[in-house]
């Protein structure tokens, strides 16, 4: 299953319901801004990402 527009502080939550993908919206800032935004979000989620 596949949520469009999940939170960050909600992924727990939503693998718990059965969610096994989430998209993200991030705002549409500067480069740099966008930037470090994904590098957070890839810090934070890193432990929950599995290899094929």
């Amino acid at each position: 299953m596949t949520l469009f527009g999940g939170d960050i502080d909600d992924v727990a939550a939503y693998a718990a319901a059965g969610v096994d993908r989430v998209l993200f919206w991030v705002r549409p800032l500067g480069t740099a801004a966008m930037t470090r935004t994904v590098d957070e979000m890839a810090r934070i989620l890193r432990p929950r990402l599995t290899t094929p």
